[in-house]
């Protein structure tokens, strides 16, 4: 087990270089960064090199289900969903869908890809999936977040120390709550830098 934490924090290095995580007593902009910057930012989670993660010392995928995996609101699956859900499990990783939607229609998306789910799960309160990664006996930088929110998915992964992909939202559509967190993600933005974020976006296209 000893050599296994050695592999996966050395290996998460080359991975994920290019975000500044920093120290809780660090204050301003690379604070702001820490808690809402992702490690990397991809067009779309199919453009994701599962294939490479198992081997970098990854060994689960948490997946964001609305604007993520499926257009909100969904309860079945398509064919994108399970090609993507598809390809991690070729690349012996565990696939778990993550979402804040209720039991029933998490649970019965869930059961349509098929995949192991974490309904309801408050992100980005950490108590729900924390439960869950102890469970099944991971570290959380065994494990790799991708969802599309700043508010929700990225600051759930900081704070439990998970790495994090940042996707564009699958369908412009989303409800109106959404729509008002998206104007406070570009507040998050600007003052994180946006230089750093257009390095981010550099990041995941070099993946």
């Amino acid at each position: 087990m000893g050599n296994r934490s050695e592999m996966t924090t050395s290996t998460k290095t080359n991975l994920f270089s290019s975000n500044d995580n920093a120290p809780s007593n660090t204050r301003g902009r690379a604070r702001l960064r820490a808690s809402f910057f992702p490690d990397a930012i991809v067009a779309s989670p199919d453009v994701i090199p599962f294939e490479t993660l198992r081997e970098n010392g990854i060994c689960a995928v948490f997946l964001d289900l609305d604007n993520t995996l499926a257009i909100d609101g969904s309860y079945e699956s398509d064919t994108y969903t399970k090609q993507i859900v598809e390809r991690i499990r070729k690349a012996e990783l565990t696939p778990v869908i993550v979402s804040n939607a209720d039991h029933e229609r998490a649970l019965a998306f869930a059961e349509s890809v098929p995949a192991d789910c974490i309904s309801k799960a408050k992100k980005p309160s950490t108590d729900i999936i924390q439960a869950y990664i102890t469970a099944h006996n991971w570290q959380p930088q065994e494990i790799l977040m991708v969802g599309d929110q700043l508010l929700t998915d990225v600051l759930c992964a900081r704070r439990i120390g998970m790495n994090i992909i940042l996707t564009k939202q699958r369908a412009r559509h989303e409800i109106i709550p959404i729509r008002l967190k998206r104007y406070i993600e570009k507040c998050l933005i600007l003052l994180g830098g946006c230089r750093h974020w257009e390095a981010l976006k550099k990041k995941g296209r070099s993946l």
